[in-house]
């Protein structure tokens, strides 16, 4: 059952390997599916991630879905080949999640650079102090 955003991603991640794992488009018989099964078949093609059809046209030019009376899907699979949509949809690009790791790593590095610092400045205080009274009388 989905339940949430991530429940339905896996289910047509689910469903397009089941595809594509499929000997021939005759092997996936919506017929024997869930509704919920049936469902994301239905927006896995309307999505293009597979190729196929979820309504037809009559000979009035009317287009009419392709589900039984009680509302369950009958979508009709053309073959069993993945667009490239529905590979991309498999395996998403993770730009973002990448360029935000690098940002924090980049933040902490820096975090530990000013900590060193501090820990540097402080252990050599009394030289820099010293130094310091020196330069002050070469000057003045």
């Amino acid at each position: 059952m989905i339940r949430n955003q991530t429940d339905y991603r896996k289910a047509m991640c689910k469903m397009i390997r089941k595809i594509q794992n499929a000997s021939s488009a005759e092997e996936i018989n919506d017929l024997n599916m869930s509704i919920e099964d049936a469902e994301i078949l239905n927006d896995c093609i309307e999505n293009g991630f597979v190729r196929g059809r979820t309504s037809y046209r009559n000979h009035k030019g009317e287009e009419i879905e392709l589900r039984t009376m009680d509302g369950k899907a009958h979508s009709e699979i053309f073959n069993t080949v993945i667009t490239l949509k529905g590979l991309e949809f498999l395996k998403p690009d993770r730009t973002k999640t990448k360029a935000n790791l690098a940002i924090i790593i980049s933040a902490i590095a820096g975090a530990v650079s000013l900590g060193s610092l501090l820990v540097s400045v402080l252990a050599n205080l009394d030289k820099i102090i010293r130094n310091l009274e020196i330069l002050n009388d070469l000057l003045f």
